[in-house]
């Protein structure tokens, strides 16, 4: 699966997710663009985009969503936060996924 990380990811989500091809916003040299457009130019590239913006999918009409987005929903973003749901999201990953936002918690 083709994974975007949203910029405020914790870089190590990416170690993690290893078994899976995986960029950066930085490495897609779109740091800074903003997220309808952002989610816009990731539909052409990726199957989906991953991010810890717990107000992203209050920000966006689900019904007019270009990818799948999922939502890292801890409490921080530490590693230490993110680290015990990495199973949970790459089980996420191995289904079928709809364009619409998913939070893992």
């Amino acid at each position: 699966m083709r994974i975007l990380l949203d910029e405020c990811v914790h870089s190590k989500v990416a170690q993690a997710l290893g078994s899976h091809t995986i960029r950066t916003v930085q490495e897609a040299g779109w740091r800074g663009v903003k997220n309808g457009k952002l989610l816009r130019l990731a539909a052409s590239e990726y199957d989906v985009f991953i991010t810890s913006d717990k107000n992203l999918e209050y920000q966006h009409n689900e019904t007019t969503l270009p990818i799948p987005v999922v939502t890292i929903a801890t409490h921080g973003n530490m590693w230490e936060d993110i680290e015990p749901i990495i199973p949970k999201i790459e089980a996420l990953l191995s289904t079928p996924l709809q364009k619409t936002f998913y939070r893992v918690e």
